[in-house]
């Protein structure tokens, strides 16, 4: 069965890979069997949370309608957050969901936590206003070797992503004055991305190095200890995790999409990646502890074409990227 241009939402026409317009017809619809799964048979695993990963909140350039890939418009993100608190859906910092896993108790119903990759500065211009005004608490892991920086960061493609070099200024990282701002709030906690969010595989000892580098620079630029650590690109192995550990880190992000549980891992815990195409309905979903298996179910079709690429080294705990700037 082949996926035509004709075939695909609104949403999804800015998308040049056509892979890349797979994962969202696919994330979507399992978001959308999702939640109407709960709403016959309820929840599923109702001790657990789930945490939500953005990356960046901007506008669309030029009047266009359309995003880059993992950008949310700030209208959107609005509605997002408007319609999980109107849900009854309780926003805790990571912090608190760390503390609360360590007690090894179930997590009350309905509770989220949100989380920034990347450290843009779309966060602090557009992502910060609105978490103000409504009261949301939020973690930014930051990739600390560009802070402060004027262009995009390296790992970024602005020109693969379709918005030409006028849309670098999505790319663009927070500053330190920005970051400090935003630890005076007290509202926004700031984690480490890695120092060059490097791919580390098979790497320990330059993780560990990179790992190390990075904490010592938020320790002293920005006086925050304790920072917990998302692992860039979502690729990590078993080495890579025991350097966390050592380095002192508290909890590691992935990008596997899964819910956080009492006595799970919290070296290893997922993520739910957020779209411009999500809805508080769609989010509701993903949270529900039904995405896990919807988008297992899509997964196994065998009559659908492989269109992702293959997982890079196989290992059990290796994740397939699907993105490129995370």
């Amino acid at each position: 069965m082949m996926i035509r241009a004709i075939d695909t939402p609104r949403w999804a026409e800015g998308e040049r890979s056509l892979s890349r317009r797979f994962c969202l017809l696919r994330n979507h619809s399992a978001a959308v069997a999702s939640r109407r799964i709960e709403a016959w048979l309820g929840g599923r695993n109702r001790d657990a949370m789930g945490i939500l990963m953005y990356h960046r909140i901007a506008p669309p350039l030029d009047g266009r309608s359309l995003l880059p890939p993992w950008t949310v418009s700030p209208q959107q993100f609005r509605a997002q957050l408007d319609g999980l608190l109107a849900a009854g859906y309780q926003v805790w910092p990571l912090r608190n969901v760390l503390a609360h896993h360590a007690r090894r108790q179930p997590f009350p119903p309905r509770v989220v936590a949100l989380s920034f990759d990347d450290g843009y500065e779309n966060f602090f211009t557009h992502a910060w206003p609105i978490l103000r005004e409504l009261s949301v608490p939020a973690t930014v892991f930051l990739a600390t070797a560009y802070l402060d920086g004027t262009g995009p960061m390296p790992f970024c493609s602005p020109g693969s992503n379709g918005c030409g070099e006028r849309g670098a200024m999505l790319y663009r990282p927070l500053s330190l004055a920005q970051c400090a701002e935003l630890l005076a709030a007290g509202q926004v906690d700031l984690g480490t991305h890695g120092h060059v969010h490097g791919d580390f595989r098979g790497r320990p000892d330059q993780f560990r190095e990179d790992l190390l580098r990075s904490l010592a620079c938020l320790r002293a630029r920005l006086g925050v200890t304790g920072a917990g650590y998302a692992f860039p690109f979502g690729f990590f192995d078993p080495p890579m995790v025991a350097a966390a550990r050592q380095a002192g880190v508290p909890y590691a992000l992935t990008c596997t999409s899964e819910l956080v549980r009492p006595g799970s891992n919290c070296f290893a815990w997922g993520r739910f990646a957020v779209e411009q195409s999500d809805t508080a309905a769609t989010l509701a979903g993903k949270l529900s502890g039904w995405y896990e298996l919807a988008r297992r179910a899509w997964l196994g079709l065998r009559r659908f074409p492989r269109l992702e690429p293959a997982a890079a080294p196989p290992h059990p705990s290796l994740l397939v990227r699907e993105a490129t700037d995370r």
